[in-house]
């Protein structure tokens, strides 16, 4: 039996997502995983690198030697997962972000990081339905939390009353507006006459799907 499903679960990475870092299908990831598919040497190399750990620490584990801080090559970043709850203040502030685990990700996977210092990203989980279907119940952000006011059409994380929400921000440059939304018809959007008072938590960079 091979090392991968403890390494992936020790960096908090589900199968589905290992697989498109590897550029596999979650069914295959899961064959390798419990040994019912062999694992070749090339994917042994694609997610020791992922890992930041040994080809031999992927094919056999070295109990004990498994760390989430080992060195990560280059192109790899860690990035904070964190509590959203826990981290907001009554002000719409962050607070100092409670850390809840980490995951490693590929930036020539996620181009959306590139020249973006890995600690201003944080991952945190989406609860509800009001951006359905861009984003559903426990899909996972990235968000750049350096962007504290929104200068572009995109997805923006407020944080009102110690509550996050995701919304969509279009501007009108004709009428020096913007149009706050959800992406669920049933949540009416809200037009800014003056977006220059739009305050965010940061721009959402990435999605990640929850299976």
């Amino acid at each position: 039996m091979n090392n991968i499903k403890n390494l992936r679960k020790l960096h908090h990475q589900t199968v589905t997502q290992l697989a498109q870092a590897v550029g596999t299908t979650q069914s295959t990831m899961t064959k390798i995983e419990n040994g019912n598919i062999a694992l070749k040497s090339e994917m042994a190399q694609k997610i020791a690198d992922i890992f930041g750990t040994t080809v031999d620490n992927v094919i056999k584990p070295e109990i004990g030697k498994i760390s989430p801080y080992a060195f990560s090559p280059a192109g790899i970043s860690m990035i904070e997962i964190i509590d959203a709850k826990e981290s907001v203040a009554e002000n719409g502030d962050f607070l100092a972000p409670k850390v809840v685990g980490h995951q490693l990700a590929n930036i020539n996977l996620f181009p959306q990081l590139r020249n973006i210092s890995p600690d201003r990203i944080k991952i945190l989980s989406v609860y509800g339905d009001s951006m359905q279907p861009t984003i559903n119940d426990q899909d996972s952000i990235w968000v750049d939390i350096s962007v504290t006011r929104p200068e572009s059409d995109g997805l923006y994380l407020f944080c009102i009353r110690r509550e996050l929400m995701v919304k969509r921000v279009r501007f009108d440059i004709f009428n020096n507006s913007a149009m706050v939304s959800s992406d669920n018809p049933l949540y009416p959007p809200l037009t800014i006459n003056d977006p220059d008072k739009i305050k965010v938590c940061g721009k959402v960079i990435a999605v990640t799907k929850f299976i």
